[in-house]
């Protein structure tokens, strides 16, 4: 699993972006933070399952069933991820419905 570049490679991103973001609110005027808080929740819960979906329908190569089921595999670990940090975004800033 940890020898998979593109794994480390989007780890990686999510860990600098992970920083950034925490950088920037950090720094920012108290007033904007609720709006980042928006956006920020909004990106999240929109954009990674559009990235899935995208993903799933840009598979065109006619892979192996290992291939195949090692695929599916890794978007149900992107999937817990995404939900996970959903989950802790909605706690982080009390977005509980």
């Amino acid at each position: 699993m940890w020898s998979n570049r593109g794994f480390q490679l989007g780890l990686c991103g999510i860990i600098v972006t992970f920083l950034f973001v925490a950088m920037i609110y950090i720094v920012m005027p108290t007033s904007w933070r609720s709006n980042l808080q928006t956006l920020l929740a909004v990106c999240w819960l929109i954009l990674p399952p559009l990235w899935f979906i995208l993903e799933w329908h840009m598979y065109k190569p006619k892979p192996t069933r290992e291939d195949f089921e090692r695929f599916k595999y890794n978007q149900d670990r992107a999937r817990d991820v995404w939900v996970g940090i959903a989950a802790a975004l909605a706690i982080v800033f009390g977005l509980k419905g």
